[in-house]
């Protein structure tokens, strides 16, 4: 459980501080170890929990195929109350 609570925080810390780094040219000795440490704890997180990784991915992809090819375009019914005409206009003078 608190897996799921520190992974997401440590991929927004990577975002963050990919970002910070674009902006500066001084990478020292710590930095380099700090993004080192964040890069193999994801790359051992998504090699641990593989199967949980594709699975969600095929859920994901299962969703928009089903919304693709079961959710079709609303078709546009021609009613009685369908206005096809040109409006008159009024002259108020009359």
């Amino acid at each position: 459980m608190l897996n799921l609570l520190v992974m997401p925080l440590l991929i927004l810390f990577l975002i963050i501080y990919f970002f910070a780094a674009l902006f500066f040219n001084t990478f020292g000795i710590v930095s380099r170890l700090i993004l080192a440490i964040i890069l193999v704890l994801l790359v051992t997180f998504v090699i641990k929990n593989f199967f949980a990784v594709v699975g969600v991915l095929i859920l994901i992809v299962l969703a928009f195929w089903i919304r693709k090819n079961f959710t079709k375009p609303p078709k546009n019914h021609a009613t009685d109350r369908t206005f096809d005409g040109q409006f008159e206009e009024v002259d108020k003078d009359k």
